[in-house]
């Protein structure tokens, strides 16, 4: 049981990396488009942080189903939380693949 519990907390652990390597990506981006004007909006981030919590957990999901490593996995999580819906679009099109060019279930394109 002590074993299983260890694991448990290794896997909170990452995950909880990879969700805030998402969190200082949106963030990065989001400082970027407020020092080049956009007004600045807490609904706005926290909006925006929600994609790139989502994306982050789907590059999660891929990297791991992929055996990668953790640094890897935590720099990808922090790259689709900067790309946030455009990291989305890109596993949507890959599922769309995989699925023999279909739309997956809920896909729009």
């Amino acid at each position: 049981m002590q074993h299983e519990d260890n694991n448990l907390l290794q896997q909170f652990g990452r995950w909880a990396i990879y969700i805030a390597m998402a969190t200082l990506g949106a963030l990065a981006n989001y400082a970027d488009k407020v020092d080049k004007g956009e007004r600045f909006s807490v609904s706005t981030f926290l909006l925006r942080w929600i994609v790139a919590a989502f994306a982050a957990a789907m590059a999660g999901l891929y990297c791991e189903s992929k055996d990668m490593g953790f640094l890897y996995t935590s720099m990808i999580c922090g790259i689709c939380g900067y790309s946030g819906v455009t990291a989305i679009k890109a596993f949507q099109n890959m599922a769309k693949n995989l699925t023999g060019g279909s739309n997956p279930p809920g896909g729009n394109n």
